[in-house]
């Protein structure tokens, strides 16, 4: 199947469950996932053309870096359309077999690439005054990985 038709189904099935969730009176918020969403701007067209408010996005900061997209620029479109917010981090490795010429290594955040202060601003600039999760994948052990993610992301928010 083509990128296009993939896209075709998924809005499809968003607009089905958004419908379910406008009769329930809840929230759902749909992740970008370094495919389908994988940029901001996939994120926010996929759910532009569903069209319902019940039918938001948890902006991943740092998924957008699976597409190929810098992390703050996807937030920045992605922002308005926000219910939840994931900071995790990736470290930039280069691979020229890539299309945009490097794939990511998860790390503890605040070691990597994603420029979490612009993210910030991305999310202030937009509105969003929600809750702000860390997500973490690094390879440091959790006990001190966890704690020093949470350290960068509160410093980062402020």
């Amino acid at each position: 199947r083509t990128r296009a038709a993939a896209k075709r189904r998924v809005q499809d099935a968003f607009a089905q469950v958004a419908r379910h969730a406008e009769r329930e009176a809840v929230v759902l918020a749909v992740e970008n996932h370094g495919c389908l969403p994988g940029t901001g701007a996939e994120h926010v067209e996929m759910l532009e053309a569903v069209g319902s408010p019940n039918l938001r996005a948890v902006v991943d900061v740092g998924n957008y870096m699976q597409s190929g997209q810098e992390a703050h620029v996807g937030t920045a479109l992605a922002a308005s359309h926000a219910a939840y917010v994931h900071f995790k981090d990736f470290r930039k490795v280069p691979d020229p077999a890539s299309p945009w010429g490097w794939n990511v290594q998860p790390c503890t955040v605040g070691d990597g690439d994603v420029d979490l202060r612009a993210c910030c601003r991305a999310l202030r600039d937009a509105g969003y005054g929600g809750f702000v999760g860390v997500e973490y994948e690094g390879t440091e052990p959790e006990a001190t990985g966890v704690r020093r993610s949470l350290a960068a992301t509160v410093a980062a928010l402020r």
